[in-house]
């Protein structure tokens, strides 16, 4: 099977160029776990941004890439958050006509409209599978007015063969929104949720050296360490600023810990982390951009992550990762009750702090929540449900 697959990148660096970071975007992250899961006679194709624009792809000699999946550079790549209306017709229409896959899995639904244009050009169609990711109608996920796409996400869906989503809460929100918008509100064999979020077995590689790291680290920093995994970028999503500010009020209120930060994208200078995280010190990576394998040992190294997400509407694959690394997980306050997490609070500063001082007086490691999100969320787990996606519909033009 041939699997042509047009991505949604959303990390990207704020440092000068601006730069696609492919190995810290949990989108790839969790793509590149569902080409290690499915049969290796597959064949993938990723659209990807050109070697100048990115990093962490091609000639990196830190990430090894399996022999079925090759990446073929564009021009232009969309950004989640920002510009979702470009789409290069002469490029792509030779893209797709080259490869003639037997499907596409389009992370942008937005673009299948575009995409059957091109099947048309090209005279080669395929079946064409909308990959629900992100939603602009969740308070913490809105991007600026002039950027709405939810009735060109339903326009896409109409156009798709199959509509997929991460998870069962975004699946219901997006079709009740969609009934809202457009009376578009079908629930049937065209929709399913795949669920696959992550790899465990990733994580686990990593299990040895990161539980070293943490006993190396006994007495190197005062008291637990609270992980701040999220961007430090759009707050109305991640809440760094809440959670730094929960950090600080924890330390004058003399529970000490000890705060790491990844700034992923480097959405802030190491100057303006030091200037406003009291408890913050350098991790033993430095005041960098985490290789892949790092972020994954400092995740075993510590002891609690706060993800301010509602994880049963919005998937973090950062949420997912920390749990199997037995960390104690605060998060957001969820509307479908999964109960995600060791500690659910409202998207507040104060909330945020009680939560993580909760968290790093408990001894439980919380085992059970790493055998739940493995069960609902991993790739390994799940991976038959986008194998009998992928089947059924290339078996319907076969």
């Amino acid at each position: 099977m041939k699997i042509l697959y047009h991505p949604q990148v959303s990390m990207r660096s704020y440092t000068e160029p601006p730069k696609w970071l492919l190995r810290s975007d949990a989108q790839l992250t969790k793509m590149r776990a569902y080409v290690d899961a499915l049969p290796d006679d597959w064949s993938w194709y990723w659209l990807l941004p050109e070697p100048w624009q990115s990093e962490g792809w091609g000639g990196d000699a830190n990430l090894e890439t399996p022999p079925n999946l090759y990446s073929i550079p564009v021009p232009h790549m969309d950004n989640v958050l920002e510009d979702r209306f470009d789409f290069d017709m002469r490029v792509l229409s030779e893209v797709y006509g080259d490869i003639r896959p037997d499907v596409m899995l389009c992370e942008v639904p937005e673009h299948v409209r575009a995409w059957r244009a091109v099947q048309d050009r090209v005279g080669y169609s395929c079946p064409i599978v909308a990959m629900v990711e992100h939603v602009d109608f969740y308070d913490e996920t809105k991007v600026a007015a002039r950027v709405p796409f939810m009735l060109r996400q339903v326009d896409g869906a109409i156009a798709a063969d199959k509509v997929v989503f991460p998870l069962d809460g975004m699946k219901r929100e997006w079709l009740l929104n969609g009934a809202h918008a457009t009376m578009y509100a079908h629930d049937g064999p065209k929709v399913a949720v795949w669920h696959g979020l992550f790899s465990p077995s990733e994580v686990d590689e990593h299990r040895e050296a990161g539980l070293h790291l943490k006993r190396s680290l006994e007495h190197l920093y005062p008291g637990p360490i609270v992980f701040l995994i999220s961007r430090l970028s759009d707050n109305d999503r991640t809440m760094y600023e809440d959670i730094i500010g929960a950090s600080n009020d924890l330390l004058r209120q003399d529970h000490p810990h000890t705060l790491w930060v990844a700034n992923p994208n480097e959405g802030k200078t190491w100057d303006w982390v030091r200037d406003n995280a009291e408890a913050y010190q350098v991790h033993p990576f430095g005041e960098k951009r985490l290789e892949r394998e790092e972020y994954l040992r400092l995740l075993w190294a510590a002891d609690v992550v706060p993800v301010m997400y509602d994880l049963s509407r919005i998937y973090s694959v950062g949420a997912c990762e920390a749990l199997t690394a037995e960390c104690k997980l605060v998060t957001a306050q969820q509307k479908y009750g999964y109960g995600l997490g060791h500690y659910l609070a409202a998207r507040e500063r104060t909330a945020i702090a009680e939560g993580i001082h909760g968290l790093t007086t408990w001894q439980d490691k919380g085992v059970h929540q790493r055998v739940h999100v493995e069960q609902w969320h991993s790739v390994e787990k799940n991976v038959d449900r986008v194998k009998a996606t992928l089947e059924e519909l290339v078996g319907v033009v076969a």
